[in-house]
């Protein structure tokens, strides 16, 4: 009987990850990067200096947007997250990121982007975590 309701959580769990899940184009200095990112309502961090939303990016991924010149918008972005008390992430200003959240696409301008080390997620096929307060300032469109 605990495996069976192990299993049935670990499904529900993966349904409700998969209902989070969405499409976003990265938009930097001379590249365009399509990645599948988990829309996190627990992502509340915020740039410290302008308030801004921050959204979690691979390094590996990152690196790739900059094929000329180099990111701006350099910052220190301090957090805190379940299993480390305290840390800081190095934040770039990517100029444009498109959202695609089951066909209602929003673009949104000048994102704070903040760089992590190695894989977000192993095993869900996810390589950016969304801050959902960037939904609130992105412009609907079609697609």
């Amino acid at each position: 009987l605990g495996a069976l309701i192990f299993m049935e959580v670990s499904r529900m769990m993966r349904r409700k990850t998969q209902a989070h899940l969405c499409k976003v184009e990265l938009i930097g200095k001379g590249a365009r990067i399509t990645v599948n990112a988990l829309l996190d309502t627990g992502n509340s961090l915020i740039e410290p200096v302008s308030g801004k939303p921050v959204c979690i990016l691979e390094k590996s991924i990152f690196e790739g947007l900059w094929r000329t010149g180099s990111p701006e918008g350099f910052r220190v972005i301090p957090y805190h997250s379940v299993g480390k008390k305290r840390g800081i992430l190095y934040g770039y200003l990517v100029p444009e990121i498109r959202i695609n959240n089951n066909g209602l696409v929003k673009t949104c301008k000048n994102i704070y982007i903040g760089i992590v080390e190695g894989e977000i997620a192993q095993t869900t096929g996810y390589c950016m975590i969304l801050n959902p307060m960037v939904l609130e300032a992105g412009q609907k469109q079609s697609g």
